[in-house]
């Protein structure tokens, strides 16, 4: 049982003693009291009879007698009406009250007859009632006022017994309470000196002097001295340094308790905090820190940036602020060829580096992925041009990663702070700056200038409208003949993609396909384009369209990177019905050297299909022979620079005919792109072309158009075909040139 419920029970009990005492007192209160009353009834009733005989002695002659008698009488009659008023609660009363009645009556009676002067009758009446009455009365009331009298004695006993047994619980109680309470102050203290014993915190009392007069055990497990050693000395002397722990964190609170008796001296309470401190600058540097190569991460930059921008706009001399950004050129090859742990052991090198090359004042970060970018003040009028090129020369010698030599080229973008500028748009500017260095030359920097703001912003409306056009069904293809220059009968057409923009009006491939490549919207426009294509191809062959001819599909270097990619040519076979024998996809030179198994597994689904495949715009890029052998291809496509410079320059010359060797040599056909002239014409069937296609023959058309012209598909005479073609381009309209779909 608890302190608390064990002072609630004493409580009780000794509540219950008083109560029972003040019952106990009321007994005997009220057994005396019955026995005061009583008593005094006794002397009325003795008053009575003596002063009835006297009346019987002197008669009605004696008025003061009679008026003594007569006034004894009403008090025995008061006294008695009292009784009859307590007589229903006590029986002992009861009998008293019945013979007081009788003799008040008797005595009234016998008072009468003594006013009336018959006393003989008066003499008679008292021996033979007033007496006998008088008798019972007396017996009566000696006998109740003996039992009051023992009821008075009896309550005063018990309330002596009750009382000593009251003091003697109370006191049996207080020493409980007391005991309990000193127990429960042991056990407090019990259990503060455990707490105080298993802590970790180390616990000390210092006195005024400085004297440690108590130190916690915990003092041997946190810094390696012993309690014992302790206590005694001063702790505010100073402790030789080799006999402290190294490079430890202490958090120490004190209170001065030296008028508390129980302490007499300043508590101290202190801490080793050395794991939070290293926990607290691991957090920081993971805030803060790029993990990998240890340089500040966009969050720190960022918050540098704006301090340096801050203090930029109070000072009114210097350059500004400088922020660089600079991106790896094909880092992606690095990852595939060597594995991501020598990327990052590359990544680690750069950036060593490049810290290296820039003041210690500057800032270095690395914004995530191959992407890094300085920030520098005060370098001056010629500094920012001369720092970034110190930053692509820093990069110039090879990086050695797992005996490896790596070459590594990286484009730069920077950007000064101009009035107005805050920390997000000079980071912005220099982003674009480092995109235009990329695709002006890997390996290059470039400066911010207004316009590339504007170029982006047109760029993203462009992205926006791609979207929308998408959604909107924008897009229309076109188709451009393709034809056997020996009889210059159609053998195919090219579906060319054109955007009927709701502003702009027609534009050209060359004017979105770039933004949809990089945005990625070109894998559903080609898988578009592509069902398109074989769906109208399918309706000519449903026409009777001649059987050799068949339709050719540009198809993106992305969308040959999409695993998806052989389905959907299936999917647009299938859906259109067309076989797959009329269908040739025309992809360019990049493909056979960027991820070539890749494309080759992809491409040999396809061809499975029994579709053909075209290297187009062949002589641009850097195919070999070598390649060539390794792809499943069919045709090869030059490219419409060398055939407009194949009779004035002799270098156009060569490349065409090394190229139509190339194709003779693998089994290859060869089409002639951009023919515009019968010369071109007739020296590429001197070199062995096959096929050709250009304005010579027919512009890009509608399919309306293209009906009429594959109604002539074979009838040879140029003439026919040439106005077949005018007509055509007017149904048509303006089409505009020719591009990638």
């Amino acid at each position: 049982m608890g302190l608390g419920r064990t002072v609630v029970a004493a409580s009780s009990v000794v509540v219950v003693a008083g109560l029972l005492l003040v019952q106990l007192d009321v007994a005997e209160r009220l057994a005396s009291s019955r026995e005061l009353q009583l008593s005094r009834v006794a002397g009325l009733v003795e008053s009575l009879a003596s002063q009835q005989w006297e009346a019987l002695a002197v008669g009605r002659e004696d008025q003061q007698a009679l008026a003594d008698f007569r006034r004894t009488w009403a008090q025995a009659n008061s006294q008695l009406a009292q009784f009859r008023v307590l007589a229903p609660t006590d029986s002992r009363l009861s009998g008293v009250v019945l013979w007081f009645e009788s003799f008040v009556s008797d005595l009234d009676q016998e008072l009468t007859f003594i006013k009336s002067g018959s006393m003989a009758d008066a003499a008679d009446f008292e021996r033979s009632s007033v007496q006998p009455v008088l008798t019972g009365l007396t017996a009566t009331l000696t006998a109740a006022e003996a039992a009051y009298h023992a009821d008075a004695q009896r309550a005063a006993t018990d309330k002596a017994i009750e009382s000593v047994l009251t003091v003697v619980i109370s006191t049996g109680l207080l020493v409980l309470l007391v005991w309990m309470a000193r127990r429960s102050q042991l056990r407090v203290e019990r259990r503060f000196r455990s707490l105080v014993q298993h802590s970790t915190d180390v616990f000390s009392i210092v006195s005024a002097s400085g004297e440690i007069l108590y130190e916690s055990p915990a003092v041997e497990s946190a810094f390696g001295f012993r309690p014992v050693d302790r206590v005694g000395t001063n702790a505010f002397a100073g402790v030789h340094p080799d006999d402290l722990p190294s490079g430890r964190w202490v958090a120490a609170f004190g209170k001065n308790l030296i008028r508390d008796p129980a302490i007499g001296g300043i508590a101290v309470n202190y801490r080793d905090i050395t794991e939070q401190r290293d926990l607290e600058e691991q957090l920081r540097r993971q805030a803060f820190e790029d993990p990998l190569t240890g340089l500040a991460n966009r969050a720190l930059l960022r918050d540098r940036l704006e301090h340096a921008v801050e203090r930029s706009r109070r000072s009114s001399g210097g350059t500004g602020v400088v922020m660089f950004f600079l991106d790896l050129d094909d880092f992606k090859n690095v990852n595939d060829s060597l594995g991501h742990a020598a990327g990052d052991a590359l990544l680690s090198l750069v950036a060593q580096r490049i810290r290296g090359s820039v003041r210690g004042v500057d800032t270095v970060a690395r914004l995530g992925g191959d992407e890094f970018a300085v920030l520098a003040e005060d370098v001056g009028d010629a500094g920012p041009e001369e720092l970034g090129h110190r930053l692509l020369e820093a990069l110039a010698p090879p990086f050695v990663v797992s005996g490896e030599e790596i070459f590594v080229r990286a484009s730069v973008g920077y950007a000064i702070s101009a009035a107005g500028d805050d920390g997000d748009v000079l980071l912005r500017n220099a982003d674009l700056a480092m995109y235009q260095a990329k695709a002006e030359r890997k390996g290059g920097m470039r400066r911010y200038d207004a316009t590339l703001h504007h170029s982006f912003v047109a760029r993203l409306a462009l992205d926006r409208d791609l979207r929308r056009a998408l959604d909107h069904h924008e897009f229309v293809v076109q188709y451009q003949p393709i034809v056997a220059l020996d009889s210059r009968r159609i053998v195919g057409l090219e579906a060319l993609v054109r955007w009927v923009h709701p502003v702009h009006g027609w534009l050209p491939p060359d004017r979105f396909i770039p933004a949809a490549e990089e945005s990625g919207l070109i894998i559903e426009l080609g898988r578009w384009v592509l069902a398109e294509a074989c769906r109208q191809m399918a309706a000519w062959v449903d026409a009777g369209v001649s059987p050799e001819i068949s339709v050719s599909v540009n198809v993106s270097v992305r969308q040959l990177q999409d695993a998806g990619f052989p389905d959907d040519v299936a999917t647009a076979l299938h859906e259109s019905g067309l076989d797959g024998r009329r269908l040739t996809l025309e992809v360019t030179e990049s493909v056979l050297v960027d991820d070539s198994e890749v494309i080759i597994a992809r491409l040999a689904v396809i061809r499975a299909l029994g579709v053909r495949i075209a290297i187009d715009d062949f002589g641009t890029g850097f195919s070999s022979l070598g390649y060539l052998s390794r792809f499943p291809v069919d045709v090869l496509k030059i490219d419409r620079r060398f055939v407009a410079g194949m009779n004035t320059n002799s270098a156009d010359l060569a490349i065409i005919q090394a190229a139509i060797g190339l194709a003779e040599s693998l089994g290859l056909k060869t089409v002639a792109e951009g023919i515009e002239e019968d010369g071109q014409t007739t020296s590429l069937q001197d070199l062995g072309c096959d096929l050709g296609q250009g304005f010579l023959f027919a512009r890009p058309g509608e399919p309306s158009a293209m009906a009429a012209m594959l109604d002539h598909a074979a009838k040879p005479s140029t003439k026919k075909v040439a106005r077949a073609t005018r007509k055509a381009a007017v149904r048509g309209g303006q089409p505009a040139p020719r591009g990638v779909s």
